[in-house]
């Protein structure tokens, strides 16, 4: 069974030695860690397609997110992030469709599920909830979803979004800037003996979630 020792390890020395001569000195940990990730990784994908037809065929690389922190507009120059991550989902993770995000990082580890839209990606996902708002709201309430899931509140809208009526009943599913969702793990998380069933379990309960924004997205194209 799939455990994730060596990343996990990497991860919280890395924390603490967020240098670039640290991290060249560590170089071959650093590579033995993102090849165990890099092996999970590709096992999450095969559950993913197992559940969701809508993944599709994917490889593992375009999932994956670089350890290098881009400093060039940030007051943080801490050169590398302290997480791995990878986002799976129809074409990888640069799509602005929905997915099953996975990001190890010590202390602040999470699964998420959905997108996070831009502006054009915003309205096609509004509209389909304005359509069909009773749908959404059984998929967000369902008891298996909020077993794990929170939908992400920041930056909610205060009013309704530009284009659909105050006074819409469900107006409060239309508020939201992100249409994502987030399980918080906790690091022994990812040491259990159960690791790929339990984020099955957990990648079962985003499907619906999941189906119904990216069905959304394709009626948009």
């Amino acid at each position: 069974m799939m455990k994730l020792k060596e990343t996990q390890s990497f991860l919280r020395a890395l924390v603490c030695n967020n240098r670039r001569e640290w991290f060249n000195e560590n170089k071959e940990w650093y590579l033995k860690a993102r090849a165990e990730f890099e092996e999970f990784v590709a096992g999450l994908i095969h559950i993913a397609q197992s559940i969701d037809p809508f993944i599709g065929a994917l490889q593992t690389r375009e999932c994956l997110y670089r350890i290098y922190r881009d400093i060039r507009f940030s007051q943080d120059k801490t050169p590398y992030k302290n997480y791995f991550a990878a986002f799976i989902n129809h074409a990888g993770r640069k799509s602005r469709f929905a997915g099953y995000y996975i990001h190890i990082e010590p202390d602040a580890s999470l699964i998420a599920a959905g997108t996070n839209p831009d502006k054009t990606t915003l309205l096609p996902i509004r509209t389909a909830i304005f359509q069909q708002p009773e749908v959404f709201r059984k998929i967000v309430n369902d008891k298996q979803f909020r077993k794990y899931f929170s939908l992400i509140e920041e930056n909610k809208l205060k009013r309704a979004p530009k284009g659909f009526p105050n006074d819409f009943a469900d107006v409060d599913l239309l508020k939201y800037k992100h249409y994502a969702a987030v399980c918080q793990r906790k690091d022994e998380f990812w040491e259990s003996e159960n690791l790929y069933p339990e984020i099955q379990e957990i990648f079962a309960a985003a499907l619906p979630f999941n189906r119904f924004i990216n069905e959304a997205l394709s009626r948009e194209q």
